[in-house]
């Protein structure tokens, strides 16, 4: 019997993923570099899917995978505004000029931060 050298797929996420089917518009935000908190305009993009502590979004812009830029996404959950911070951990290129990015959130001071919020959409 000849043995497979395919490896099965494991879901490592704490956090059940949750498949938008319409996207959902976010504005994005660059927010800090390296530390230092900036102010930027803020560009739409589209939200593909999100967990309690990621999510996956579409962009015309062409942005670098770096743990140092951190950038925040501000949408209505639950008819409530609230903003992630998070910053890029991948990126693919779907098209020409339409990229698709993973982005992990930061979590400054869970004290403000509404993760319940996030986490009770999964289970909804």
């Amino acid at each position: 019997m000849a043995q497979s050298t395919a490896k099965q797929f494991i879901n490592q996420r704490r956090y059940f993923r949750i498949q938008l089917d319409k996207l959902l518009c976010s504005k994005m935000q660059l927010i800090q570099i390296k530390g230092t908190k900036i102010s930027t305009k803020n560009t739409l993009v589209c939200i593909k899917n999100i967990s309690a502590t990621g999510l996956c979004f579409l962009s015309h812009l062409r942005l670098p995978v770096n743990a140092n830029i951190v950038l925040a996404f501000e949408t209505q959950i639950l008819q409530k505004t609230i903003e992630l911070p998070g910053h890029i951990v991948r990126m693919n290129t779907l098209q020409k000029n339409i990229f698709e990015y993973g982005v992990e959130f930061i979590f400054y001071d869970l004290s403000t931060f509404k993760i319940d919020t996030i986490a009770r959409m999964t289970i909804q």
